[in-house]
């Protein structure tokens, strides 16, 4: 009954859109994976908007992985004006916190962390065999064991306490939207 995250980001993009035409402000779209995909420069008006909200919505990633680098090194390349930046993701990639940083000296980032709560949690039901949607890479795990359930339970809860700190320390704004709510 959950809705999957990037359904959750689109609605959010959405959101984001239209409330900057309705202020009379340009929107515009990045979306990458391990490179850039879809560049859609900032313009106004509500056309430009549905635009943007049908490609999030519709969106089908040629690459695999998660750039998060590549997609902020894009934007501090392309936007010349300090420009309000929504940066939607799971943030479940490493490698990304200089250019968080970088990005946040020049616009004001407000990272929207789109997260599912089967990422800090885990149900004891037994052996499960999971892949690992960007390499594809398949792993057998068994999960009635209490001590692997309460390492992923940590291991999830730190890497968005490790967010939490980065954006603050960026002084950049941090939104978290669950699947569930």
């Amino acid at each position: 009954g959950q809705r999957e995250k990037r359904e959750v980001a689109a609605e959010l993009a959405a959101v984001v859109a239209f409330s900057a035409i309705a202020n009379g402000d340009k929107a515009g779209l990045v979306q990458f994976t391990g490179g850039i995909e879809q560049y859609i420069p900032p313009r106004k008006g509500s056309g430009h908007a549905l635009r943007i909200i049908r490609e999030a919505l519709f969106f089908q990633p040629r690459g695999k992985g998660t750039g998060l680098s590549e997609g902020l090194a894009h934007l501090g390349r392309v936007l010349h004006k300090r420009a309000i930046i929504f940066l939607f993701s799971d943030f479940l990639d490493s490698g990304y916190e200089r250019a968080v940083q970088r990005i946040a000296r020049r616009h004001e980032l407000i990272a929207v962390r789109v997260w599912d709560r089967r990422e800090e949690e885990i149900p004891p039901v037994g052996l499960v065999e999971a892949e690992d949607a960007e390499t594809g890479q398949r792993l057998l795990f068994d999960t009635s064991s209490p001590e692997l359930r309460e390492r992923y339970r940590r291991a999830g809860k730190e890497r968005g306490e490790a967010l939490r700190r980065l954006m603050r320390g960026a002084e950049a704004g941090l939104i978290e939207a669950g699947t569930d709510g």
